[in-house]
């Protein structure tokens, strides 16, 4: 179906997404356009769909962004229009729209010829739904004729026709493009709109706190200038009835930052989570895992709230030794000034014992999960006055531990601005009882001294909130920095689609691969070499700690050999890029290693594919199900494929998780199929069904089983 004229002229052919997507990224200040790369040479495969979808998630990595497939409602389509921006919308005919930002009703889009222009958001909603409207245009036209429906009602009662008819049909309407979670923090930022937000409230706060200052002056000119009218009085609640604005200015712009600033804050760290090398994390244990992601919390609830307290406290404590400094008398000056250093040494103090207190949290996490997880183990192997033995002790130095933060916390919350308050007035004793040049410079310092203690007592709340959060940051560093960790991207010139193997040319060549484990000088993979082709059926034996896992490992790109070259239709890792290799071979991993996600049945069955699915992609997994013997399970569920599982949804066995886990893989269209020890669990008739389906499916198989 093609779009109207108007738009056909302006949209941009397949064999130009890629330099659409380069344009919009440029336009946006993401990207170079010179780096783009073009996408449909690489078009040919069994499943177009998913062939594009991936080709142009390869592009956007090459330009340092991301795309994300979006699908829509018929009846949500102009409120997804109305907030797409930046995206790329693929309308009828194979040709795409870059849509850069909407201006009430109309929609500012890069055109082929790399000029912007103004579409109404009407036209481009008919476009994307064109194909669905035509389908039931006859019937809808007839009806309303036989309804003698006439004029503007006509139309209107068309469109309403089709809401009502087509409510309940999913549109794919394009991808989002944003930069990707390895760009700069400042390309990040810059997308979540946080520096305006920030800017707003630093003005806000400024002014609100000059504003205040000069509402008490005014009062204070007319008290000491002997004639205090009602024009001062005006002028003065004036002043202080401006405040509300900024304020609430103020108060809006920290709450946008705080919820744009966790955006971006969790989309890193689960980038970077994602992005760890297994053995990384494989020694800290689930308990100090999942003391570190709510560390994630303390971090985004805290450091949003402890800055905005930090940059009102410090703001304030400038202007208030600003008002010290036009004082005759320097002391009060000197002395808040050395009070302020004293603060620096509370917050070191404290910032220790937040340290000792986290470490000492966590561990106690750790304790209490390890706890419930081998809750039977110790049952049958501990006497039971000696079950919580350790959680006592845990606990007990969790509390001492937590007494001496609140005491370290009370210096930033108490000691900080009280004893500020009482140095400072201690150095204005003298000139009060000498008495001296009068009363005004005296008012003075003593306003700028009170201004100083609202700015410590804001300063000692934020940087109580500050210190927190930069200790849950020390725990979640390992997953900030992981997300800034360089993909391997390959050369955009080699197809992400699948190898042209043969006799000649093997999937997969492996040639005198070394591997040894950190920490240990034998190597547990010395000169192991191998070709796999179209069509084999490998079985890979050994015993326990033989290297057997390692190698597939090594073969599905999940490690990198110390030495030795490994190909995949010829081409290394760096020439195919992390993604391809993946596309290419898929590993199901021992069962402790492989997982069950909070989810649907249709979701963890398709993780390898994008998400939301098309209906082909529920029947493709609904059937293989099926042939994996998954049927009886299928029907037991309510919900069917829909069903929720994992830890608190249905229930499945081992058996049953080893056939998702084996479907999985299949469902992924790999050309190799790697199983490591997976189908241990299965009865022997199960298991002859099982490997008769991997057989018919799997292009080549690999079976590792231990001996």
């Amino acid at each position: 179906m093609i779009p109207s004229p108007e738009l056909e002229k302006l949209a941009w052919p397949i064999d130009r997404l890629g330099e659409a997507v380069a344009a919009l990224g440029h336009a946006r200040g993401w990207a170079d356009p010179a780096h783009g790369v073009q996408v449909a040479p690489h078009l040919g495969s069994d499943d177009p769909e998913a062939a594009l979808a991936f080709e142009l998630s390869r592009t956007a990595a090459h330009l340092g962004l991301e795309t994300e497939a979006v699908e829509t409602g018929y009846a949500g389509i102009r409120a997804f229009l109305a907030r797409c921006a930046p995206a790329v919308l693929r309308l009828p005919g194979n040709l795409f729209l870059p849509v850069l930002a909407r201006r009430g009703k109309t929609l500012h889009v890069l055109c082929a010829d790399l000029q912007r222009r103004r579409l109404p958001l009407e036209t481009v909603r008919e476009a994307l739904c064109r194909a669905l409207d035509d389908e039931l245009a006859a019937d809808i036209d007839a009806l309303i004729s036989t309804a003698r429906v006439q004029g503007i009602r006509r139309a209107r009662a068309r469109a309403a026709l089709l809401e009502e008819l087509l409510a309940d049909h999913r549109i794919r309407v394009g991808w989002l493009v944003r930069p990707a979670c390895t760009a700069s923090l400042g390309r990040q930022a810059s997308d979540y709109r946080v520096r305006g937000l920030l800017s707003t409230l630093f003005a806000a706060h400024t002014l609100a706190f000059l504003l205040w200052l000069g509402a008490w002056w005014l009062l204070g000119q007319g008290v000491f200038s002997g004639h205090l009218d009602i024009g001062w009085l005006q002028a003065w609640a004036l002043l202080l009835l401006t405040l509300l604005p900024l304020r609430l200015l103020a108060s809006g712009a920290a709450g946008w930052f705080a919820v744009r600033a966790g955006a971006l804050l969790k989309r890193r760290l689960l980038a970077g989570a994602l992005r760890l090398d297994p053995e990384e994390i494989r020694h800290l244990g689930v308990g100090r895992l999942l003391g570190r992601t709510l560390e994630t919390e303390a971090l985004e609830q805290t450091a949003v709230a402890g800055g905005s307290l930090g940059l009102t406290g410090l703001v304030e404590l400038v202007l208030a030794f600003g008002i010290l400094g036009l004082a005759q008398d320097s002391r009060p000056l000197l002395v808040l000034a050395a009070w302020s250093l004293a603060g620096v040494g509370f917050a070191a103090y404290y910032l220790r014992h937040q340290r000792n207190w986290t470490e000492t949290r966590l561990a106690l996490t750790d304790i209490l999960v390890e706890g419930m997880v081998g809750h039977r183990t110790r049952a049958v192997q501990e006497s039971r006055e000696r079950w919580n033995s350790r959680e006592d002790h845990a606990l007990t130095r969790y509390y001492q531990v937590s007494q001496a933060r609140d005491r370290a916390a009370l210096n930033l919350r108490a000691l900080l601005p009280r004893g500020g308050l009482l140095v400072g007035i201690a150095s204005l004793v003298s000139a009060f009882i000498a008495g001296g040049d009068g009363a005004v410079p005296l008012a003075l310092s003593l306003g700028g001294v009170l201004a100083a203690y609202l700015a410590f007592r804001h300063l000692g709340e934020g940087l109580e909130q500050i210190l927190g959060a930069w200790v849950a940051f020390e725990q979640i560093r390992p997953f900030w920095r992981a997300a800034a960790r360089p993909e391997i991207l390959g050369h955009p010139g080699v197809s992400g689609n699948k190898t042209t193997s043969g006799p000649e040319r093997p999937i997969i060549e492996a040639h005198n691969l070394i591997y040894r484990h950190a920490g240990q000088s034998d190597p547990v993979l010395c000169g192991a070499s191998l070709h796999i082709g179209a069509d084999d059926r490998v079985l890979l034996e050994g015993s326990s700690g033989s290297g057997k896992s390692t190698l597939a490992s090594l073969l599905s790109g999940q490690r990198l050999p110390e030495a030795g070259l490994c190909l995949i239709g010829g081409l290394d890792r760096a020439s195919l890029g992390e993604r391809t290799w993946r596309r290419h071979i898929a590993l199901v991993p021992q069962f402790h290693e492989n997982h069950i996600l909070m989810g649907s049945l249709a979701f963890n069955l398709l993780l390898g594919r994008g998400w939301p699915p098309a209906q082909k992609d529920i029947d493709e997994a609904d059937a293989l199900c099926r042939a994996l013997g998954l049927g009886p399970l299928l029907e037991r569920m309510p919900g069917g494929i829909f069903q929720m599982v994992g830890e608190t949804g249905w229930q499945l066995s081992h058996g049953e998780r080893e056939r998702i886990y084996i479907a999985r893989a299949l469902l992924q269209g790999a050309e190799v199929v790697i199983l490591d020890e997976s189908v241990s669990s299965l009865d022997p008739q199960t298991l002859r069904n099982t490997m008769a389906s991997l057989w018919e499916r799997a292009p080549a198989l690999v079976l590792i089983i231990h001996v």
